[in-house]
């Protein structure tokens, strides 16, 4: 690939070597593209008195003052400004300005005034025949010739398809308790600490001066244990701050010593006495002896040594001659309610007082010595049960360390609640199983990935423990989309081989990601029938309207699937339904034009006919959107009762709910189209035979009126077939799924009591089409909009604020596109012509032998008197 791109390089640059035009295309782009500017500022700016400085940015910029472009001054144009509309002063100005031209002609205004004057006088010859035209009539008569140098030019346009990829997800929903099933019999530790500071190094002397105070002892307590004469004696005690939260005060209150003493921590003196200095280190040896047994309160502060985790390092040094001896005590306060710290039961055994499961029998291996109180004695403090965790296991003491417990999980065995399914039958299931999961075949499955887990709402213990979580895995599958690409090739042979941009294409800014066009048009084209409004008798409210709104959905299922109304028997095809909802949009669509206020007083029948008031229609299109849906015009002839307008949109509607019926059955279409405030089929099939046809019986947007119409088509479909053995609104929330319609929110346990999770429900918002559910979940995040919780999904569609707030440039439509390419309703740019878009192959074509708009509308103009109906037109415009 590398030595292919060398040689192309080299080559490209050979033939320019070689080609001095091709060179000079090559020269004139790259001169062109740097003489672009990149800030357009640069080139010139102007102030607001009309002066206008070119280059500014320049070593010599050009400055153009207003007054140099238009002479005059501001009582001059003030005077100009009189003459507005006064035919008769403008005449007598101009007799005046004429005057003054021609009584000074060396002016540079008088000399043009002058010259136009004089034009008037001189000769204007025919000069057809003049010799200045012989070089070109030269070229004319040779023109083969010239067109073969000059013109061989030839461009072929290359079309072709390129690949995409979209995947198209296909999420699945499943349970995992974090707990095994069945009886089963552990041992379990329970931590716990108690104290204040913990002893490291040297003598342990560590003693409880009452229940909230502490006394630690540096050197050793006694009389006259040391002898020397003026000898130093240390001694040294480290300890480790474990519990810096209980800790209230902290003081250096006494100390005894003979002759001189000095205190140290860290390192760093605390005290030195009873004087100053200290022998020998400081003043030699004078004054060692002393004679005395010294004992004092220094209260010395250090509490802030006390209130942070970490090791303190004492000693004390005392200068003794003859006999002495040396010790200090540090007395600490805390609060006695903090003594326990690290108190912590294991998860499992915590749990067992969330009720998801009970423990059958228990009993304490380990445990310090209690008194009759219950209380124990701990690193020298005695502490009662009140100061410790309480135990979660009846007959455990708080103070147990290690224990054997048997217990038993299965919160999610029992009865769930009844339900009567599709077919009448009554159920109430009692689930009995140690089937802790239903997770297992997509852990398998190689297609399949592992996307999200969260607790299940209701499944979470007091002590924060989650007994059952919600797995979300990824069964989905790649969808190539075809991407339509066009590439241009020139070819001229010529001397001069290209003019304009055929040899030397320019660089440009439009876009040839004609798949995102073709979701961005659809999704606007979904907006408009997926919206719905709320009216209000009362016009100065404010009308309220929702786009892309949904339906909470919920099913049933057990844990490890042995009853599952989540997933199962239906199996639809997406493939008709995006049709569905495509050709009921176009209708849709058509309708909206046909509306009371649309400017169309006629049709092609009274056109042919020579209706007189046609004047709206001449300023129409002729192919009017309604012509493109129903490629007739017969039901017009009959119109004279409903008028033109009502004639069509009955015809539009009894062919799209005729062809529905036949793709979709009659009771599917019922709920589409009524007659009468009913369904427009009987129960034969047939179409009501008087009344008049209305689109939509219920409230609700378009899309909504065919989700609910393909489900009804589905549930007779499939019913017949299988036996379902839930509800009916758990198998329409199926077939939504599998339309994927639905956005998973969550599950919850639907079971009351505590620690019971014998029913989970799935919740799902289900919209009215693919689309809308893609462009929820993609717009949601940026409005910073939630879904809810599981049992209180938020489905509520999008307000036309929100709507416009949304980056439509982050928007991600690759699953749409993904959709259409699947089920053959992706759109290509080869494919828009009037034979695909209205003539045969369309859903309205019922024999192959539909005319393209195009077709009919030239048979049908030659009907038409074109010229009369102007005539007509113009009349009635001009009036009597």
């Amino acid at each position: 690939m590398a030595v292919a791109l060398v040689v192309q390089d080299w080559s490209a640059a050979l033939a320019q070597a070689t080609d001095p035009f091709a060179a000079a295309i090559v020269t004139g782009a790259a001169l062109g593209q740097a003489l672009v500017p990149t800030n357009p500022q640069s080139l010139g700016t102007a102030d607001d008195q009309g002066n206008v400085t070119l280059w500014p940015g320049s070593t010599a910029p050009m400055e153009i003052r207003a007054q140099d472009l238009f002479r005059g001054t501001a009582s001059q144009m003030d005077g100009v400004k009189d003459l507005y509309g006064q035919e008769n002063n403008m005449a007598d100005q101009a007799a005046a300005q004429a005057q003054i031209l021609r009584a000074d002609p060396s002016s540079p205004t008088g000399a043009a005034y002058d010259a136009t004057l004089n034009t008037r006088s001189l000769s204007r010859p025919n000069m057809s025949v003049d010799p200045i035209w012989t070089q070109t009539d030269q070229i004319f008569a040779n023109w083969d010739t010239v067109a073969a140098e000059f013109g061989d030019c030839k461009k072929t346009s290359n079309s072709f398809f390129s690949t995409i990829k979209s995947h198209q997800p296909a999420y699945k929903n499943c349970t995992r308790a974090t707990v095994a099933a069945g009886t089963s019999t552990d041992t379990f530790v329970h931590e716990y600490q108690v104290g204040i500071v913990e002893h490291l190094a040297g003598p342990a002397n560590v003693a409880y001066c009452g229940p909230n105070c502490i006394y630690l002892w540096i050197g050793t307590v006694g009389n006259g244990y040391w002898n020397g004469q003026c000898q130093i004696y240390e001694e040294a005690m480290s300890i480790k701050v474990i519990n810096p939260d209980a800790v209230v005060s902290a003081k250096l209150e006494y100390a005894k010593w003979d002759d001189h003493i000095q205190i140290l921590l860290n390192n760093s003196k605390l005290y030195n006495g009873p004087t100053p200095y200290f022998p020998p280190e400081e003043y030699g040896t004078t004054q060692c002896e002393l004679s005395t047994h010294w004992e004092r309160n220094p209260e010395v502060d250090v509490t802030s040594h006390f209130k942070q985790t970490g090791d303190l390092n004492f000693k004390l040094r005392v200068s003794v001659t003859n006999r002495g001896e040396g010790y200090a005590r540090i007395r600490v306060d805390f609060d006695p309610a903090k003594i326990v710290y690290q108190d912590q039961w294991p998860a499992a055994v915590t749990g067992m007082a969330d009720g998801f499961c009970k423990a059958t029998a228990a009993n304490c291996t380990q445990q310090p010595a209690l008194d009759g109180e219950g209380c124990a004695t701990i690193n020298g403090a005695r502490i009662c049960p009140n100061q410790m965790l309480p135990s979660p296991i009846a007959g455990i003491s708080p103070f147990c360390e290690r224990m054997t417990v048997t217990q038993s999980c299965e919160f999610w065995n029992g009865a769930m609640g009844c339900w009567t399914d599709t077919s009448g039958v009554q159920h109430c299931p009692v689930i009995d199983t140690d089937q802790t999961t239903d997770c297992t075949k997509y852990e398998a499955d190689p297609s399949c990935g592992f996307t999200t887990s969260a607790c299940v709402q209701g499944a979470r213990g007091a002590s924060g423990t989650c007994y059952l979580l919600e797995e979300k895995w990824d069964c989905g599958y790649d969808v190539d989309v075809a991407v339509p690409q066009t590439t241009t090739d020139y070819s001229c042979n010529g001397a001069i081989r290209c003019m304009g941009t055929e040899c030397g294409a320019p660089t440009g800014q439009q876009s040839d990601d004609f798949t995102k066009v073709v979701a961005a048009a659809q999704a606007a084209q979904y907006t408009a029938t997926d919206t719905q409004c709320v009216p209000v008798s009362d016009t100065s409210q404010n009308v309220t309207c929702a786009v892309f709104a949904g339906d909470a959905k919920t099913c049933k299922k057990a844990v490890g699937g042995l009853q599952n109304c989540c997933e199962g028997a239906p199996v639809v095809d997406l493939a008709d339904y995006i049709t569905l909802a495509m050709a009921v949009g176009k209708t849709d669509t058509a309708m909206a034009a046909l509306g009371s206020s649309t400017a169309v007083s006629s049709a092609w029948n009274e056109l042919s006919a020579g209706a007189d008031e046609v004047y709206e229609a001449v300023a129409q299109p002729f192919t009017a959107a309604w012509e493109g849906v129903t490629g007739t015009t017969e039901a017009v002839a009959n119109g004279a009762q409903l008028g033109v307008i009502e004639a069509v949109e009955q015809e539009i509607m009894t062919t799209v709910a005729e062809w529905g019926a036949d793709v979709f059955g009659p009771e599917a279409m019922n709920e589409i189209f009524h007659i009468g405030g009913q369904g427009a089929f009987t129960s034969g099939g047939e179409l009501v035979s008087t009344g008049t046809i209305e689109l939509g019986g219920m409230i609700g947007t378009a899309l909504s009126w065919i989700m609910i119409a393909y489900t009804i088509y589905q549930v007779v479909m499939i019913l017949i077939q299988i036996i379902w053995a839930c509800e009916q609104k758990e198998f329409e929330l199926q077939i939504a799924k599998q339309l994927r319609s639905c956005h998973f929110v969550g599950t919850y346990c639907a079971s009351q009591a505590v620690g019971a999770c014998v029913e989970q429900r799935e919740s799902h918002c289900c919209f009215s089409s693919p689309l809308s559910r893609i462009l929820q979940e993609q717009v949601r995040p940026q409005l910073s909009l939630s879904w809810g919780s599981p049992k209180n999904p938020d489905c509520r569609g999008l307000t036309p604020d929100e709507m416009s707030r949304v980056d439509w440039n982050q928007v991600d439509l690759g699953e749409w596109l993904g959709i259409l390419a699947e089920t053959g309703n992706m759109p290509t740019d080869l494919t828009f012509t009037p034979e695909g878009l209205t003539g045969a192959g369309t859903q309205f074509d019922y024999d192959g032998t539909r005319q393209d708009v195009i077709t009919r509308t030239k048979g049908r103009l030659d009907q038409i008197d074109v010229n009369a109906i102007y005539g007509d037109a113009e009349q009635e415009l001009r009036g009597p």
